[in-house]
């Protein structure tokens, strides 16, 4: 479709619909935005190899695999795939605070503000906070959503990471969120 070449020059074709600032809404094409910035960064190199080396390898994340579009841009809104146990050792690299093997993969700082609601999604009532959904209803819990339901949910104080991958459409997300909700609750706060 549209932009499917190049992500990132679409996304910033798009017309802004308010003021920036004035509201908040959850947008795939701005996280492929900062891709494509990340990807500036480091000199117009492969972020999703980056990735590959600094955190999947490390984390020993043998299944995961991200994609890029044909202009090279990483698709960090939509396409990394993973099986669970993959995910989960992501989930569990921010549930102890970016350190993996005594090895600080993620500056600490980043994680504690991934932790801070910046926005509120008026849809879901989910905060939002670089990159990560914060749940307003459990303290200090995060998730990384993905399409159709795909999640990793870290608990801090209940030392818990839990992933939930399958196809389970928008329309019933709310019914997904209250059945993990039921589930994390059966685990005490530690």
């Amino acid at each position: 479709g549209s932009g499917a070449d190049d992500v990132a020059t679409y996304a910033r074709s798009r017309p802004l619909k308010n003021a920036p600032g004035t509201v908040w809404s959850y947008s795939s094409g701005t996280t492929n935005v900062i891709c494509s910035l990340l990807r500036q960064y480091i000199g117009g190199g492969d972020v999703a190899e980056l990735l590959k080396q600094r955190i999947f390898d490390v984390l020993g994340m043998t299944s995961a695999t991200g994609k890029s579009d044909a202009a090279g841009n990483f698709i960090g809104s939509s396409y990394v795939y993973a099986t669970a146990r993959d995910f989960a050792k992501f989930g569990y690299l921010y549930l102890r605070g970016g350190q993996w093997e005594g090895q600080q993969l993620i500056p600490r700082d980043w994680v504690e503000s991934a932790r801070v609601q910046q926005a509120t999604d008026h849809e879901s009532d989910h905060g939002y906070g670089l990159q990560w959904w914060i749940w307003k209803s459990l303290t200090g819990c995060m998730s990384a959503q993905g399409y159709e339901g795909q999640r990793i949910i870290v608990m801090p104080d209940r030392d818990l990471v839990i992933v939930h991958l399958g196809k389970w459409v928008a329309e019933t997300a709310p019914a997904l969120d209250r059945h993990l909700l039921t589930l994390i609750e059966a685990f005490p706060v530690v």
